[in-house]
């Protein structure tokens, strides 16, 4: 199975979750990561504007203008570092989670899946005994 996409990802989530289980944690884990990376993309620390200030009761000192100044680089800051480890989050996310997936993830989920196998199959041989009795 070829996991080309977080979104072949989830879709697999999903399918696992039908039959009555869920992803091992070495598969888990990657998708948590990312959907808290994605969360908090672009959000920034917010930081009081000057009107703000001008309007509070606050004296309008230099260190109050430095510290609006510093609250608004910090922002940006944050902000772009943000940007930068979401575009990368998806890359990453992948990659460990096709790695776990070929592996111990797989194993596990393999496992994990026995029981919704087996059922399938005592279901089905139900099914044929009653289309052909013996």
């Amino acid at each position: 199975m070829m996991i080309a996409n977080i979104t072949a990802c989830h879709t697999l989530q999903d399918a696992v979750r039908f039959l009555g289980t869920e992803l091992p944690e070495e598969l888990q884990r990657p998708l948590e990561a990312y959907a808290l990376v994605q969360k908090r993309r672009g959000s920034r620390t917010k930081t009081p504007p000057l009107q703000d200030l001008i309007a509070s009761d606050k004296p309008i000192t230099e260190a109050a203008i430095d510290e609006l100044i510093d609250g608004v680089a910090l922002g940006y800051a944050r902000g772009q570092v943000s940007r930068e480890v979401s575009e990368d989050a998806e890359r990453v996310t992948l990659s460990t989670f096709r790695t776990s997936l070929m592996g111990v993830g797989g194993d596990a989920l393999t496992e994990s899946l026995q029981p919704a196998f087996r059922q399938a199959c005592e279901d089905l041989e139900a099914v044929m005994r009653l289309i052909t009795p013996t």
